[in-house]
């Protein structure tokens, strides 16, 4: 009688570790389809946030014990554009798993930028520099500060 009520719980353990409701986001690079560790990955619900973490070794991030509804995903990291899923579906009972792919930033763009706004510094700085030398000579500084002579000299 005592193994079999041992049995049932058991049995009972197993089940409701099963029927767990879990999401699974799989990070991957747009491009080459590789995946993205330690990405970050947040969730929110009704706009506010849920929990937040980093990918795996495998691009992988788990959140587990989640109650069924609609969630918003981002995902981000670093030399990638940030990505919100909007409305994702998590149903009761699974492990929902969902794979995003997030494209890389063009830094061919950001590149122009920074020339550009490194050009207009040293354009600013230019321009101080002649207004400097243009302004009128100041003062002999030697008569300020004269140089010690040597004795016997």
């Amino acid at each position: 009688m005592k193994n079999i009520f041992t049995l049932i719980n058991l049995m009972v353990f197993v089940l409701s570790i099963a029927a767990q409701t879990s999401l699974q986001i799989d990070l991957r690079d747009a491009e080459t389809g590789e995946p993205i560790l330690f990405g970050t990955v947040v969730i929110y619900q009704d706009g506010a946030l849920l929990t937040s973490g980093e990918t795996d070794l495998e691009g992988i991030y788990s959140y587990h014990m989640i109650n069924p509804g609609e969630y918003d995903i981002e995902a981000f990291y670093t030399g990638y554009k940030k990505i919100r899923v909007s409305k994702v579906l998590v149903e009761e009972g699974m492990s929902n798993q969902f794979v995003l792919s997030i494209p890389k930033k063009n830094w061919m763009k950001l590149a122009k930028f920074a020339l550009t706004e490194v050009l207009r510094h040293v354009s600013s700085n230019n321009q101080e520099e002649e207004q400097y030398s243009s302004s009128p000579k100041t003062k002999n500084t030697t008569k300020l500060f004269p140089r010690k002579r040597k004795k016997g000299n």
